[in-house]
């Protein structure tokens, strides 16, 4: 018994052919699903910094917007109270110089 000859031979080289194609088509497909496995983590993981990125945004503007809101109302409690202040003074000058005019009696 020397081994195959002939159709026998042939046909054990082709189911040989056959489990190796079968097995490298094997690892291809485990090559390609991990490879797409950490292609989707990696995109959820750029999706999630991303929204990360737009609340930290928003968030700062919100601050920004109520920091401005409050320069604002500051500014123009300062000026109402500049213009009080020049209102008081402008009466006060009208009553020293009408103090300092000489009083003429009705004779």
């Amino acid at each position: 018994m020397d081994g195959l000859a002939g159709k026998d031979l042939a046909a054990a080289l082709d189911t040989v052919r056959g489990r190796a194609l079968a097995v490298g088509t094997g690892l291809l497909a485990a090559v390609a699903i991990y490879y797409t496995a950490n292609n989707a983590a990696s995109a959820r993981r750029s999706a999630q910094a991303a929204q990360d990125g737009v609340a930290a945004a928003r968030r700062s503007a919100e601050m920004t917007e109520a920091a401005q809101r409050r320069t604002f109302e500051l500014t123009e409690q300062g000026q109402n109270r500049a213009h009080e202040l020049t209102e008081r003074g402008q009466r006060t000058d009208r009553f020293t110089c009408a103090m300092r005019r000489p009083v003429v009696s009705p004779i």
